[in-house]
């Protein structure tokens, strides 16, 4: 397909970027119907999709997707050849809602490139689900020349279900929290019902973070699979300390919501130590690991209030610093690396969700 390119006709570049997530509280009891809180991050994936119109016959729709960074092909998308790649699965899905018909001549050549860690509980598909679903979305109204009339309310219905269908493909029994907090940005609650249509999202567009943040990678592939067991096993084995812990973290989590949605009222030393006390409880939960709990203790030695966020057993620690604190970024990046960890610091709130640039011959917009 790409000794094609140069017979065909560029119609435009369309750029789709979305944020990562991390859980501030709530992990583990979120699935005992308590609240967990929610932060979209500045580490982006983007997917950015050059549109071609074909020149020669016969028609035919095709689509590669590959990563911009080192050329490995992830999926390359025919009509009529069989696919069992999900990615496959959703180009499918996107070209029929569409539209779409053998009779029109596309090449979709679509580069993803991401700064959100795979595995390590901060959203990396979510976050992949919207770029690609965006991507795909776009890259077909640039052909068939809608773009004028997209809207930003249009494209986040439209990509919210496409990436719905990737992440069911990939997680089976998504909550749904991922996609909602990468689409929308800010911050957010969940609270899971008694079904998944029950399930409650509730974005907090006042919510602010007077907090500085970094994340830990513990480098470290999480098994989320053995966590959950493992928390399931306390549950059957220490049922009333297992009760305790839940309603605990439960408890803590509102009262952190608490801090986030009224700033007036927010106190930045009783924020870090539920901070370390919600760690504690996760803890005490027993999913926790030897990893983690060494990025605490040189976080500790900076003076850096930190949690694992996520599933744990692996993946992310998340640490918080007042505006005030002066911490020695090399210092602590050097000790960090010299145990097998690796640093993002800078990390804040992103307020942008989902973000979109359209260019063709004629004009840049922006969504």
């Amino acid at each position: 397909m790409e000794g094609k390119v140069s017979k065909e006709r560029k119609i435009g570049i369309a750029k789709v970027r979305t944020p990562g997530k991390v859980i501030i509280s709530g992990e583990h009891s979120v699935v005992y119907h308590k609240s967990a809180l929610v932060m979209a991050i500045n580490l982006f994936t983007e997917a950015q999709v050059t549109v071609f119109s074909r020149e020669e016959q016969p028609p035919s729709i095709e689509v590669k997707i590959f990563q911009r960074v080192s050329g490995e092909v992830i999926c390359l998308y025919e009509p009529g050849e069989t696919n069992d790649q999900k990615e496959a699965k959703l180009i499918e899905h996107i070209i029929q809602d569409c539209n779409l018909i053998p009779q029109h001549k596309i090449t979709l050549l679509v580069e993803i490139s991401s700064q959100i860690p795979i595995g390590a509980g901060l959203g990396s598909s979510a976050a992949y689900s919207i770029a690609l679903s965006g991507a795909l979305y776009l890259g077909i109204q640039l052909y068939l020349g809608n773009q004028c009339n997209l809207t930003k309310a249009s494209l986040n219905h439209k990509v919210s279900r496409y990436a719905d269908v990737l992440e069911r493909l990939i997680h089976t029994n998504p909550s749904g929290v991922d996609v909602a907090i990468s689409l929308n940005g800010g911050m957010l609650t969940f609270l899971k019902g008694e079904t998944p249509a029950q399930n409650q999202i509730t974005l907090l567009p006042d919510a602010s973070n007077s907090l500085n943040m970094i994340l830990v990678n513990t480098n470290k592939a999480r098994n989320s699979k053995l966590t959950i067991e493992a928390v399931m096993k306390l549950r059957d084995e220490q049922k009333e300390r297992f009760e305790n812990l839940i309603a605990k973290i439960g408890k803590l989590t509102e009262l952190v919501i608490e801090q986030y949605t009224i700033p007036e009222q927010q106190d930045q030393l009783l924020l870090l130590q539920m901070i370390e006390e919600n760690h504690f409880l996760l803890k005490e939960l027993g999913v926790s690991c030897t990893e983690i709990e060494t990025i605490l203790q040189i976080l500790s030695k900076f003076g850096i209030s930190a949690k694992l966020t996520g599933a744990g057993g692996g993946g992310c620690v998340v640490g918080f610093i007042t505006k005030e604190q002066v911490v020695e970024d090399d210092s602590l990046q050097k000790e960090l690396k010299q145990s097998g960890f690796s640093l993002f610091s800078g990390i804040e709130l992103s307020q942008g969700g989902m973000t979109f640039e359209i260019s063709t011959e004629k004009e840049i917009s922006k969504l």
